[in-house]
């Protein structure tokens, strides 16, 4: 599995993703600067493959009111499966002399 470069946008929000962290498109706009969450996830699952879980929720808008959204989170088998890709990737990147 192919995953994205570091430094993109993409990539930091897998790498927070990574972490156990879910996240709704308004926290991610405060905690990750993604505006638009729902098109980088889309990207992740459909152009790397990545399978990432989804739930809607209700949130409490700005005017108190209730608004609905959707939480993002992966699970820990791909969570997993990611740690070791990337670490397969770094290695391979290391015996090419490829520098980080």
């Amino acid at each position: 599995m192919k995953l994205p470069l570091p430094n993109t946008k993409i990539r930091s929000v897998l790498d927070a993703l990574m972490t156990g962290d879910s996240f709704n498109r308004f926290e991610s706009e405060r905690k990750l600067h993604d505006h638009c969450l729902h098109s980088t996830i889309s990207t992740l699952q459909n152009k790397y493959g990545i399978q990432i879980e989804r739930a809607m929720e209700k949130v409490t808008n700005f005017l108190g009111k209730k608004t609905t959204c959707k939480r993002y989170w992966l699970s820990k088998e791909i969570i997993n499966l990611l740690l070791k890709n990337s670490s397969d990737e770094f290695e391979k990147r290391s015996t090419r002399g490829y520098r980080e």
